[in-house]
């Protein structure tokens, strides 16, 4: 059953929004942990990557989910379904052939009647006013919003896109992963259109770079379709999970961002005097030792029978990755 949203949330006009959450990657870059998770239910705080990012749609006020999944998406189906405490009506679309993100969102055109937020499947971050940025889009100068960040790294923006703006705050360009960074304004992998921009999607041609279908492509397009687009800095810090170790990055900026020390689900069990500091222990795993465990990931169902600390790992069954050597954990105490 469809809802009207509240006035505090969307602009009084009380149109409906949509969700829209890209799914459908293989994960390979997350190699070995894609033979355990795909990469949408990575597990981030215990809970996996897509609760996060329904939980961000559930307190927006949407009430409709439109999920992309591949063909071999049977387990993300499974989980979301029995795991359904949002209140939201979700929808299950498959997308037959790995084509591209811009073909991805194209394949809910044919349901998506609304407004549209669309957020790409291996995304974490802390987002501000939100809310605030989707209200513009029901404004009827504004076609859509780029959620961005001022990012000093460079080579962050290398591996996103850049979004380059006028003196106004439009957008007039988008640039694909730029070898050269003509803004430091970057593209965060959420978006929110009006269903005008399935137009746009149907016009793009399929990248010389990766032979699919680029959402950049299709943004300049639909900017250059005389569409006006808004680059909203509403994301604090994010993060893209494409690699094991961003798994622990993702971990670690949770329990940062909820004021913890470390999450243990109910069930772990942990030999007396184990001490575990900013790590999270999943679901039925077990420390067979007093170990000390620190800025670490152990996965569901991992049993540890080992005698050694634990640092700056993920541990699964049959998965052991150490990152003991990357400097970047140091900016987590």
């Amino acid at each position: 059953m469809s809802l009207e949203y509240s006035s505090a949330v969307l602009a009084p006009s009380s149109k409906l929004l949509d969700g829209v959450i890209l799914a459908a990657g293989e994960g390979t870059r997350s190699n070995p942990l894609n033979r355990i998770f795909p990469k949408a239910l990575l597990p981030v705080g215990n809970k996996p990557l897509i609760f996060h990012q329904l939980e961000e749609m559930h307190n927006l006020g949407i009430k409709r989910v439109f999920i992309v999944i591949s063909p071999s998406g049977s387990q993300i189906l499974k989980t979301v379904t029995e795991y359904q405490h949002w209140g939201l009506d979700i929808n299950f679309v498959h997308q037959q052939v790995p084509l591209g993100i811009a073909h991805a969102v194209l394949t809910v055109e044919p349901y998506v009647k609304n407004p549209f937020i669309v957020f790409l499947g291996d995304i974490y971050g802390k987002y501000t006013a939100l809310a605030t940025a989707v209200n513009k889009v029901f404004l009827s100068e504004i076609d859509g919003i780029l959620l961005a960040k001022e990012e000093p790294d460079f080579d962050s923006i290398r591996q996103n896109y850049a979004i380059i703006v006028d003196g106004s705050g439009k957008v007039t360009k988008v640039a694909e992963k730029p070898t050269t960074p003509v803004s430091n304004l970057k593209g965060c992998g959420v978006y929110v259109f009006k269903p005008a921009f399935f137009n746009a999607l149907q016009r793009t041609p399929k990248s010389s770079m990766r032979n699919e279908y680029e959402i950049t492509d299709a943004i300049q397009i639909y900017i250059d379709m005389g569409y006006k687009l808004r680059a909203a800095k509403a994301v604090e810090w994010d993060i893209n999970l494409n690699s094991p170790r961003d798994l622990i990055y993702c971990n670690l900026a949770y329990l940062d961002q909820q004021g913890l020390e470390h999450i243990i689900a109910p069930d772990a069990k942990l030999s007396a005097g184990t001490r575990v500091s900013r790590s999270v222990i999943g679901r039925g795993v077990c420390i067979e030792h007093p170990i000390a465990i620190d800025k670490s990931v152990i996965l569901p169902g991992t049993r540890v029978v080992d005698r050694t600390n634990i640092s700056s790992k993920i541990l699964g069954p049959d998965i052991e990755l150490d990152f003991s050597s990357d400097s970047r954990l140091g900016i987590w105490r």
